[in-house]
C-alpha cells in the first residue's frame, strides 16, 4: 500500500498503516536534481518530516508491524577514499551525510514502540528502466561520456533486484540496526566508465569535469550519491546472497 507520508493528514497515515504486518519506507524527493537552497530544504524535510509523521502514525496503532525497514544512504560516510567502510564508521558532516543522520534518527524512534527497526543504507542503485544508470546512459551514448575527474572514487553500486532481496530479507528475517545496501565489490568511477563506454561501443575518452562551477558540482554529487564511498561489510547478515557479482552482468543492458 502507498502511504502519504508528507502529508499533514494524520488520520490518513494512520488509516494507511493499519492492520500492516511490516513497513517499508523508502519516500524522499529526489537527489538527483540542482542543489538550489528549496531543493536541499525538501531533500531534508522530505525524509525527516516524512519518517516522523510515519512514526506518529504508527504510535497511535493498537495493532502495529512488526517491523520498519526505513532507507538511508551510504552517503551517511561521505567520501573517504580507499578507507573501506563499514555499518559501524563514523559519519562524515556534509549536507547529505547529515541528511541521513536525521533520517535514521527519526526511523530508530520507531523501536520504542515495540517495532524492530532496519535501516538500509543504500549505495548506487543500478538497473534497466531507472535508477543511476539511466541518469548516466545519455553522455556516453552521445559520445561524449568519460570518468569524472580522476576517475579514482569508489562506487559503491547494488542492483535493484538484490537491493528488493534485502529488504524482504530484513522483513522476513530479525534484522535490525544498520546495514549497507551495497554489493560486495564496489569498482572505482574510472573502471566503472571504462567499461559502461566498452559495452556500448562508445569512447570514452575525455574526463567530464564538474568542479566548473558550484551548481554543477553538486549536480554531480547528488546524482552520484557518496560516489567514493567504498563500502564493503565484514560480514553480511545469513541469508543475503548476491547471486551475480559483476555489475554489468547484473544492469542487463548489454
Amino acid at each position: 500500500m502507498d502511504l502519504e507520508v508528507g502529508s499533514d493528514d494524520g488520520r490518513a497515515a494512520e488509516e494507511s498503516i493499519a492492520n500492516a504486518d511490516a513497513i517499508v519506507h523508502l519516500a524522499g524527493e529526489p537527489v538527483a536534481q540542482r542543489w538550489t537552497a528549496e531543493a536541499k530544504k525538501k531533500i531534508l524535510e522530505s525524509r525527516v518530516q516524512g519518517t516522523r509523521r510515519l512514526v506518529q502514525a504508527l504510535s497511535t496503532q493498537s495493532r502495529r508491524p512488526a517491523a520498519l525497514v526505513c532507507a538511508s544512504a551510504i552517503g551517511i560516510y561521505g567520501s573517504r577514499g580507499d578507507q573501506i567502510l563499514t555499518e559501524s564508521s563514523a559519519s562524515a558532516d556534509d549536507y547529505l551525510a547529515e541528511v541521513c543522520k536525521e533520517w535514521e534518527k527519526q526511523a530508530v524512534l520507531a523501536e520504542s514502540l515495540g517495532i524492530r527497526v532496519a535501516r538500509i543504507r543504500i549505495g548506487v542503485v543500478l538497473g534497466r528502466g531507472g535508477g543511476a544508470l539511466e541518469k548516466m546512459l545519455p553522455p556516453f551514448k552521445a559520445f561524449v561520456g568519460g570518468k569524472i575527474g580522476s576517475g579514482k572514487q569508489w562506487m559503491s553500486w547494488i542492483h535493484v533486484d538484490d537491493l528488493v532481496g534485502i529488504i524482504c530479507h530484513a522483513l522476513t528475517n530479525p534484522m535490525s540496526g544498520v546495514f549497507n545496501g551495497t554489493a560486495p565489490n564496489p569498482v572505482t568511477n574510472a573502471d566503472f566508465t571504462a567499461k559502461l563506454a566498452a559495452a556500448l561501443g562508445r569512447p570514452a575518452l575525455f574526463p567530464m569535469r564538474p568542479l566548473r562551477s558550484r551548481s554543477c558540482s553538486e549536480k554531480w554529487r547528488a546524482c552520484f550519491w557518496a560516489v567514493s564511498a567504498f563500502c564493503r561489510a565484514p560480514l553480511r547478515p545469513p541469508g543475503i546472497h548476491f547471486n551475480i557479482l559483476s555489475w554489468r552482468e547484473r544492469c542487463g543492458i548489454f
